[in-house]
């Protein structure tokens, strides 16, 4: 399985009378593997085509599929012979193209689903071995373990969101410039749900003792109790899951459309974009995306190559977590509140809790310290302080 790194979403735009344009929209946001969600098989496979022209993978969805796991799906295990067609005809329909990455299997299935996706799974293993599925579990999954060994997944993949609102706005429309986006991000009441350090250790070790790659979806769009963000905060999540090892981030969501009427929960529309068919426009989350995806990439693309050996914590959280008390070479890390993620390769990454404000990290250690430089195509001398924007990192090594 190769190892670059991915940045996704979830839900991408509607079908519309240019998708070409649209793709290359993602594309231009920072997103290098597109989600290929509507359209006939030859409308899928003219997009993978495409995908491959611009140099990004692609993830299949395709009906059939949802339909072995949604629709009458108890009875598909008395049927191998029709589960085993269906998986042998979508395979056949789509391996052979450059572009693809994985196939989209299903959102947070049901623990009593283990048994088929299990099946499911082995099939397209068998007819696509190079590519593999792509199946999100929720944060609060049960039996986990009896999924990896029943399931047996390729790249494990769970969704956590924790920036919440105590209200719900009265905003109804998509933001589309920065002035509005931060006096409406400012006058929400905000906290954050406890749990979410805990939850990205629990995914980490899993998928370090099944020896899998791991994606994790953040928050993006505004909905329910889940506040409006800042950029800052969410560089804050994409960073926070940088320190954990994660080999693909995912948005949750790319696009959202019109809403239903009197629905309170997808009241607040802000995705990338908004909009129905081809009455499509960017809001502010669309620019802040794009430039979280450049900052965190280049870094993501060394992070993918290693393998997470510990995560230590500084100053104080109130989830479950490890205390920085020196580790190998680097004795203290002081000056605000971090995530500290140690490397297999030698590396390690300080990312900055505060997502309001920077902070002044110095790091004590025995040798030179070198911190990744993006424009410099590789690591660069560094002095000991180091200034990490809100809700920032820095991606260090010792010499």
């Amino acid at each position: 399985m190769e190892h670059p790194y991915f940045i996704t979403y979830y839900c991408g735009f509607p079908k519309t009378n240019d998708d070409e344009r649209r793709y290359r929209e993602a594309i231009d946001c920072g997103f290098n593997l597109l989600q290929i969600e509507h359209g006939s098989t030859e409308e899928k496979q003219e997009a993978l085509r495409f995908c491959e022209k611009m140099g990004v993978r692609a993830c299949i969805h395709d009906q059939r599929i949802t339909d072995l796991v949604y629709s009458e799906w108890e009875k598909r295990l008395d049927d191998p012979e029709a589960l085993e067609k269906t998986v042998r005809e979508v395979c056949e329909d789509f391996r052979d193209y450059p572009a693809l990455l994985n196939y989209f299997i299903i959102d947070e299935p049901s623990t009593d689903k283990y048994p088929l996706l299990g099946a499911i799974v082995a099939l397209f293993r068998k007819y696509d071995p190079a590519h593999y599925c792509y199946i999100n579990l929720n944060p609060g999954q049960k039996r986990q373990e009896e999924y990896m060994d029943v399931v047996k997944p390729a790249m494990l993949s769970f969704d956590r969101y924790h920036l919440m609102r105590k209200e719900t706005s009265e905003k109804n429309g998509p933001i589309t410039d920065p002035e509005t986006a931060k006096a409406h991000a400012a006058a929400q009441t905000k906290y954050d749900n406890p749990g979410w350090y805990n939850n990205l250790e629990e995914v980490r070790q899993l998928a370090l003792r099944y020896d899998v790659p791991y994606m994790i979806i953040i928050l993006l769009t505004e909905h329910g109790q889940y506040r409006y963000l800042t950029r800052e905060e969410i560089s804050y999540e994409a960073c926070q899951a940088l320190a954990y090892g994660s080999a693909v981030l995912s948005y949750f969501r790319y696009w959202n459309g019109s809403i239903p009427p009197n629905d309170t929960f997808w009241r607040d529309q802000n995705s990338c974009i908004q909009g129905e068919g081809d009455d499509l426009v960017r809001c502010q989350h669309y620019y802040d995306v794009q430039a979280v995806n450049a900052a965190i990439r280049p870094i993501g693309e060394r992070i993918a190559q290693t393998k997470s050996e510990a995560v230590f914590h500084v100053g104080e959280e109130q989830d479950s977590v490890r205390p920085f008390a020196g580790y190998g070479a680097v004795r203290a890390i002081r000056g605000g509140r971090y995530t500290v993620g140690f490397f297999e390769d030698g590396t390690f990454l300080v990312a900055n809790k505060d997502y309001l404000a920077p902070s002044e990290c110095e790091v004590e250690a025995d040798g030179a310290l070198e911190r990744f430089d993006a424009a410099a195509g590789g690591f660069v001398p560094a002095e000991k302080k180091i200034l990490l924007p809100a809700g920032g990192c820095a991606y260090l090594r010792l010499a």
